[in-house]
């Protein structure tokens, strides 16, 4: 099933995962998906990924593949939080990547490193919009704060800065670690979520895949 997510003509042979280290009980709805009807706000919709599973946490929820694993780590005592992690391999240990679910954002080095051409790890985490200001503040502050940390770093503004959650992203490739990392930043008046998908260089994962992870987040609107 995952074949089509990347560049033909190879096949992928190992892990695909996803890491998401924002706070909140993660809660999964298998069949529906509450859409917010507030005038001002859209959903960031892409292509068809019907039979994709649903997953609810806190603050936004996401659609992943029908195939993948949700597992996560145990907390260490009662105050720590749990780290999530989504995989098509049931046997990864989410311990190993834990630590660079810290860092998300665009850096002036790679937070992870992969051997493998079909590997993937994507990592998430949030600010609260009002930090910035508005939603295009933050989009702009997230943007400059890639700029700054990695010059050479490629960025596409929201393309329409009246639907709401705006929507942009930036990416580098750190080539003498023959690593990349794409960064999509969703924001709306409440928070400002950015999903981090690391690879090689020369990944053989199709990067629509990418797209389609982050235009199908659904931010749940911050209870004033």
């Amino acid at each position: 099933m995952l074949k089509h997510f990347l560049k033909k003509p190879f096949l992928i042979s190992s892990a695909f995962l996803v890491l998401f280290s924002l706070a909140g009980c993660a809660k999964q709805e298998q069949n529906s998906m509450e859409k917010t009807t507030e005038p001002n706000r859209e959903t960031t919709k892409s292509a068809d990924v019907a039979g994709w599973q649903i997953k609810k946490l806190e603050h936004y929820t996401i659609k992943f593949p029908s195939d993948w694993y949700w597992l996560e780590t145990s907390p260490v005592n009662d105050d720590a939080r749990s780290f999530h992690v989504i995989s098509n391999n049931q046997s990864l240990d989410p311990e190993k990547f834990s630590e660079s679910m810290i860092f998300s954002d665009i850096g002036p080095s790679p937070s992870v490193s992969l051997k493998e051409k079909t590997d993937i790890v994507v990592t998430d985490w949030g600010v609260p919009t009002s930090n910035a200001g508005s939603p295009m503040d933050s989009i702009n502050s997230r943007i400059e704060l890639a700029k700054q940390n990695y010059p050479s770093v490629v960025c596409d503004f929201p393309k329409d800065a009246e639907v709401i959650p705006l929507v942009a992203s930036c990416k580098a490739v750190y080539e003498n670690e023959h690593q990349a990392k794409k960064v999509f930043y969703i924001a709306d008046e409440g928070i400002t979520l950015i999903i981090s998908f690391n690879t090689t260089e020369d990944t053989m994962v199709d990067e629509n895949i990418f797209e389609e992870i982050a235009r199908g987040v659904e931010l749940i609107p911050v209870k004033s």
